[in-house]
């Protein structure tokens, strides 16, 4: 048995589908709690929804505050009230594995190139303290046998992402005709992820879990230059781009050394950038 939560969320509803479609070794039962089934600030919740699952169950965390919704130490606090309330139910009930979604912005705004996972971590706003206390609180559950993995995203995008993506938000108003603004002069770098990358690269994991925290990107970062270009490819029009003065409080580059990933699941899953926005923009295109 697979189990989501956050499965209401952009990455969590991407994934419950994906899970839902395989067919052979690894198919099984998916069930998915969002928000209103299981409340993960509620200590009473959690403990009642880990308490039915059966030993062999699979779980992957996805539920978050994001940043882009609250970035306040109010909603640090429900993080980590979700990390300690998951911790202390693992701890209890036996599960089979248990992937946790953390996030990038724990390196903070000047990490170096080749980020691994034995970077020094720095993280700066609500939101990265958040992610890092809780990948702890997680990672050394009181007793858990499984394997946990902690699994640190960069920025993601694709279907049902709202258009809280920087690549969603561009692609709209791009497509709308409106101007777009890039701050400094775009050379600044960027690995971004589609979600199905992402989802492919978490069922890979529930088929031969990991012990650890790993990195996931492709391991190929472009500029913001570049990404525009290939947004501008996929929406078959020019974007009408301003450029503003540099912004002191967005992070520096983000290149990744993605070997300890590469090392567990090889190159397997990764979309062409080129393609995965192509079709990020036809989903854009399609009524829903």
């Amino acid at each position: 048995m697979f189990v989501i939560f956050g499965n209401s969320g952009f990455i969590g509803s991407n994934l419950q589908q994906k899970l839902s479609r395989r067919n052979g070794p690894g198919s099984g039962k998916v069930l998915g709690f969002g928000s209103k089934d299981c409340d993960l600030t509620d200590a009473g919740a959690v403990e009642k929804a880990f308490a039915q699952l059966p030993s062999t169950t699979k779980v992957v965390v996805c539920s978050t505050i994001n940043r882009k919704i609250d970035n306040s130490f109010v909603a640090l606090q429900k993080n980590l009230a979700m990390a300690e309330n998951l911790s202390n139910a693992v701890a209890k009930h036996p599960i089979s594995s248990l992937i946790y979604l953390s996030s990038v912005d724990v390196y903070g705004t000047t990490p170096p190139h080749g980020i691994t996972e034995a970077t020094r971590v720095d993280p700066v706003s609500y939101y990265a303290i958040g992610k890092l206390a809780g990948e702890h609180l997680i990672r050394h559950a009181g007793g858990a046998a499984c394997p946990i993995t902690i699994l640190r995203c960069p920025g993601v995008f694709g279907p049902f992402d709202q258009l809280n993506s920087i690549i969603g938000l561009f692609a709209s108003r791009i497509m709308a005709g409106d101007e777009i603004t890039l701050f400094g002069d775009g050379q600044v770098l960027r690995d971004y992820l589609d979600v199905d990358t992402v989802c492919e690269v978490i069922c890979n994991l529930l088929d031969r879990p990991y012990q650890g925290v790993l990195n996931i990107a492709r391991g190929e970062s472009l500029s913001m230059n570049q990404w525009i270009a290939l947004l501008e490819d996929a929406c078959g029009r020019r974007p009408n781009l301003l450029r503003g003065d540099n912004d002191a409080n967005a992070a520096g580059d983000l290149v990744f050394d993605i070997s300890a990933l590469s090392q567990q699941m090889g190159n397997e899953g990764y979309t062409d950038p080129k393609a995965a926005i192509r079709a990020y923009v036809t989903y854009l295109s399609t009524p829903h």
